[in-house]
């Protein structure tokens, strides 16, 4: 049977369709994939998938025609349109009168997996299914698992896998797409645990835009501490890096849902969602959400910071209100307590077994 995929959106969208193909090719399906710029870059080593259909971004004035013309050239026997299954079915967009509902009504209808939901859209029965088959899964090239373990095999100085000396490596995702996937003291809680911890190292990454929320080397004399990746790492790289450091902490973003197919430890910092929504079905989650916020989660598509109630600090109200520190702080040390016997970090990179690798 050949399915016609088609799945444009966010780098995040892509991760959540990832499982379904999967599990379509393991069923002996064709599968072509349609998809822009963005879903490329996280599909494009996909073995599942048979051929891949790029669309160049914004090269299209109208979408629906031209996805019509495309179905009709494939010729597939099932076509399943991605596009829009997460992002405006359980994310209210501005423009859809759901938008202002009460909050109550929009998690009735919002508060969904969105691994399920994209099982659903295909037709396929998620309670069929196994946690292990609904999680994500990304697929790298020999040449990219090669630089990001040289990375942290021999980062300059740190000596990552030296004895007696173990290093704690928490990778931290600075950003994601909207104003409410900020963290407005994240460098207040990495300082803080930097002052605590002498082998405590932190890794920012995020795009070039996330460079502006990187600490001052001079600021700080623990700043050393911190080690900027931001702008640095393609997109794929810093997914695939979720897979080696020793915990991931991130707003609810691609670089948190990619995290998901791996054991790695996960601290996510939910603002418009829940953990019900993206990481109920991953392994060694200790997501956080805001906590003492009315408006949260809305599970609303925010794309400027006026369609929030705002912090003091700048921030959106969940994202300042909802995360104390102090409440970060104690989500990270209780990852190290459980999973390092306190602070006994390895003395070999974290060897996890995982076909995507």
């Amino acid at each position: 049977m050949k399915y016609h995929i088609i799945r444009w959106g966010g780098l995040g969208d892509h991760i959540f369709v990832s499982p379904v193909v999967r599990y379509l090719k393991n069923m002996g399906c064709e599968i072509v994939y349609s998809t822009t710029e963005r879903g490329r870059e996280i599909v494009k080593h996909d073995p599942n998938i048979d051929e891949l259909i790029f669309t160049p971004d914004a090269s299209v004035d109208d979408v629906r025609a031209y996805w019509d013309e495309e179905i009709k050239r494939v010729g597939a026997d099932k076509v399943v349109n991605f596009s829009e299954s997460i992002e405006v079915s359980l994310l209210k967009h501005p423009l859809d009168p759901k938008y202002n509902l009460p909050k109550y009504e929009r998690l009735k209808e919002c508060d969904v997996n969105a691994f399920d939901q994209s099982f659903l859209w295909a037709g396929i029965d998620p309670n069929k299914l196994t946690a292990e088959e609904k999680r994500p899964i990304l697929y790298y090239t020999p040449e990219e698992v090669e630089r990001v373990e040289k990375f942290f095999d021999l980062y300059d100085g740190l000596g990552w896998n030296v004895e007696p000396r173990k290093k704690m490596v928490v990778m931290w995702c600075l950003s994601g797409s909207g104003p409410q996937k900020v963290y407005p003291f994240t460098m207040s809680v990495m300082i803080r645990m930097l002052e605590k911890y002498e082998d405590l190292y932190f890794l920012t990454v995020g795009d070039e835009v996330c460079q502006l929320l990187e600490v001052d080397k001079e600021a700080h004399p623990l700043a050393n501490r911190i080690i900027d990746c931001a702008g640095k790492w393609s997109v794929r790289e810093t997914m695939l890096a979720t897979k080696y450091a020793q915990v991931v902490v991130a707003p609810e973003t691609g670089v948190l849902v990619a995290s998901g197919q791996y054991q790695t430890p996960k601290v996510g910092i939910l603002s418009s969602i829940t953990r019900n929504h993206v990481t109920k079905y991953f392994e060694n989650d200790y997501t956080l959400e805001a906590e003492n916020v009315s408006c949260s989660p809305c599970f609303k598509l925010i794309y400027e910071k006026f369609q929030c109630p705002l912090h003091y600090s700048g921030a959106t109200l969940c994202m300042g209100e909802g995360y104390t520190t102090d409440r970060i702080i104690n989500r990270i040390e209780e990852v190290f307590a459980k999973h390092y016997e306190g602070f006994l970090c390895r003395s070999q990179k974290q060897l996890i077994s995982h076909k995507a690798a």
